[in-house]
């Protein structure tokens, strides 16, 4: 064995040991890197679940929220049904800014009358309606009306779809 084999014995024991250790120190780096990398992939899971979580607890809170009843409140308008089924069909666009979200305080005889287990509808009669001039929805069950009946309802103005819908609405006065 020469000097020649020590040496190249020597460096190829030195480059054998250097890679051993670069590989080693790279093994090393690859897997704190990947160890962080699930760390902060632990952390955006853990933040998209507590996200989805939130989000579906605020939805069942607004989906079960009580809309505040409109016994106390004084309308924006008081018309007849004909009057505001006159105004949707003659203008929606014009009738939506004006009404839309707005409480109104309507009076007319009732076309239609339904009931379910916990809340009413009434459909108020109107000259050019096709099906009802303005339909009603009760809040709470409401008994001891009857069809031609005339009434003077308050419910919050919905909009327009071949009747005008109020929403919430609670009876003023029977005639």
């Amino acid at each position: 064995m020469g000097i020649f084999s020590i040496t190249s014995f020597f460096a190829y024991s030195l480059r054998k040991l250097f890679y051993s250790a670069f590989f080693s120190f790279t093994t090393s780096i690859i897997q704190l890197h990947l160890s962080c990398k699930l760390g902060i992939m632990k952390k955006i899971v853990l933040l998209i679940v507590v996200l989805l979580i939130l989000g579906g607890a605020y939805g069942f809170y607004l989906f079960n929220k009580k809309t505040p009843g409109l016994e106390n409140v004084t309308p924006d308008y008081t018309l007849t049904a004909q009057e505001l089924y006159d105004a949707f069909s003659l203008n929606e666009k014009s009738a939506l800014e004006k009404y839309e979200g707005k409480v109104l305080q309507i009076n007319g005889d009732i076309l239609t009358f339904s009931k379910t287990d916990s809340i009413s509808n009434v459909v108020f009669n109107a000259e050019d309606a096709l099906f009802g001039a303005v339909n009603c929805s009760f809040n709470k069950l409401e008994l001891n009306l009857e069809k031609n009946e005339t009434i003077e309802v308050k419910g919050r103005c919905q909009g327009f779809l071949n009747s005008v819908i109020l929403n919430n609405c609670v009876i003023v006065n029977k005639h």
